[in-house]
């Protein structure tokens, strides 16, 4: 039995990011994964965020779906308090590998 009736759309600038931040994957397996991880109640959604089974993402809700903008990757952090905190001390966050 689904918990949620949700369509899941991922953009594909949230694709792009997605494949280079956490791993390579085509966008319907994406979007099963990320159902399957709602479905499970592996996610925390804060304002336009959402973290969906480890992954941090910007996101758009309508009453039937999530569509995701971009992705901010795997991370143990909490990016919108990280983006707060970047944004008051006109900082930035650098998600990229060094």
């Amino acid at each position: 039995m689904r918990l949620y009736e949700l369509t899941i759309s991922i953009t594909n600038h949230a694709l792009e990011q997605y494949c280079i931040r956490v791993e390579e994957m085509q966008r319907e397996e994406l979007e099963k994964l990320v159902d399957s991880q709602i479905q499970q109640r592996d996610y925390r959604r804060e304002e336009q965020f959402i973290h969906i089974g480890g992954v941090w993402w910007v996101a758009e809700y309508t009453d039937t779906g999530v569509r995701l903008i971009t992705c901010y990757g795997r991370t143990n952090f909490d990016i919108p308090a990280a983006l707060g905190w970047a944004a008051r001390h006109k900082d930035r966050l650098v998600l990229d590998d060094a």
